[in-house]
């Protein structure tokens, strides 16, 4: 039996019917050469049986939590990051898992080498193809080192590329504490990226440390029109903590919105549930209704999307 009674830190992995991946995440962490850290299961199938195998490893730094309700992952994200006990905070999804076995030791490393400014450091993954067993080191990050938070929440996925999941960041857990994360209905990787970035900068490395999955089952190709409204509306509560306002907030709300809405449509073969997102362009002003049209006219690549901007009626 391992102890660990002061952990350096907290790894949260949302759970659902997934076993086989949970327990290759499991299994990864537990390879890493850092000892002190705890990993919060947060099981999301009230009828789940994870709990006997978890029990059996007979490893006290794996905590397990079973949902007495399906609540969903941003819940679990929330119920986890108030377990957690250490300084710094990993949000890990059951599906992906680490390669690097001194990821943990080389993120401890970088916090007390960079700016205390920093909220959050990332890191690269490659991208393995469940299909064809194939790895990959699409979407990679294109800036490395300190990036200033006002130019990373300017440029993000615009210019500067995003983490690949949250997987591969260490945040510090005051400063996630500190921009009230755990007061956001519908907790993504997205919205604690920006969250984080509210408090604090962000720090960028070039290596790799794991892989995502990608499989027939991953999340984002079962994203509802409901989903994304929760999404727009969070990014709607940040362009009001951001450390600009005016007209530069309102443009980074309609770049950040129509970056929610394209991914919808490039997601789905078919626009017939998407009134909730009709509606909630409608709900909101001329300017970001127009901005966020042309801004899906220049890139407008799929018939779903061009079928969507014909049914947008500009006038409200």
């Amino acid at each position: 039996m391992t102890t660990n009674s002061f952990p350096k830190l907290s790894i949260i992995i949302p759970t659902f019917r997934r076993k086989d991946y949970l327990k290759q995440a499991i299994n990864s962490i537990l390879q890493q050469n850092e000892e002190s850290f705890e990993i919060i299961v947060v099981d999301d199938d009230p009828k789940s049986i994870n709990g006997q195998w978890i029990d059996e490893m007979d490893d006290v730094r794996v905590l397990y939590h079973v949902n007495s309700n399906n609540s969903g992952p941003g819940y679990c994200r929330k119920f986890g990051l108030e377990m957690a006990r250490a300084p710094y905070v990993i949000f890990m999804d059951d599906d992906d898992f680490y390669t690097d076995n001194n990821f943990f030791k080389k993120s401890l490393k970088l916090f007390s080498d960079v700016d205390e400014s920093v909220a959050f450091i990332a890191f690269n993954a490659y991208t393995f193809d469940e299909e064809t067993g194939s790895y990959s080191k699409s979407g990679s990050l294109n800036r490395q080192g300190l990036i200033e938070r006002r130019l990373l929440l300017k440029k993000f996925m615009g210019g500067i590329t995003k983490p690949k999941s949250t997987f591969t960041c260490v945040f510090k857990r005051l400063k996630l504490l500190e921009s009230r994360v755990v007061d956001v209905k519908m907790l993504n990787d997205t919205v604690i990226y920006f969250r984080a970035l509210t408090v604090g900068n962000a720090y960028f490395s070039s290596e790799y440390i794991g892989s995502y999955r990608l499989h027939k089952s991953n999340i984002s190709k079962t994203l509802s029109a409901d989903f994304i409204v929760e999404n727009l509306n969070e990014k709607v509560a940040i362009a009001g903590l951001l450390p600009f306002s005016g007209m530069s907030a309102q443009n980074w709300l309609a770049k950040q919105a129509y970056v929610s809405i394209q991914y919808f449509y490039n997601e789905n073969q078919s626009v017939e549930n998407d009134q909730p997102i009709r509606r909630w362009l409608f709900n909101n002003n001329m300017y970001i209704r127009i901005n966020i049209w042309c801004r899906l006219q220049i890139n407008a690549r799929k018939r779903n999307i061009k079928c969507l901007m014909e049914r947008l009626d500009l006038q409200g």
